[in-house]
């Protein structure tokens, strides 16, 4: 289930850069991926939770507080991109460190 939940998550760094290159590119953001990129987080994020329960803790532990963190700033995010106001790149910056800082901590306790 741990391998399921990091293809899931690389999937949504995949559209997080895809919508990264947008936001500088074209300045704007097609809705379909960042629908997209918030169903892949929070599918990942299900499955990290199951684990977690399923084993215990761990080193998943840790991977799945900061993309829970990470998650938070997605849904701001979201909400300035829905209100059509700008995002703010040290936001934006941010969310994208947390996720990458998890998705490395998840592929570490998948390595185990």
């Amino acid at each position: 289930m741990v391998s399921l939940a990091l293809v899931v998550f690389v999937c949504a760094a995949l559209l997080g850069a895809t919508l990264v290159f947008c936001h500088f590119r074209f300045d704007t953001l097609p809705m379909v991926v960042v629908l997209s990129h918030g169903a892949a987080a929070a599918l990942g994020l299900v499955l990290l939770v199951v684990v977690f329960m399923r084993d215990g803790g761990g080193p998943i532990r840790l991977a799945l507080v900061v993309l829970l963190i990470a998650a938070l700033g997605g849904f701001a995010n979201l909400a300035l991109n829905l209100r059509r106001a700008s995002l703010h790149l040290p936001f934006v910056a941010l969310h994208a460190v947390l996720a990458a800082t998890g998705l490395v901590l998840l592929v570490l306790a998948w390595l185990g």
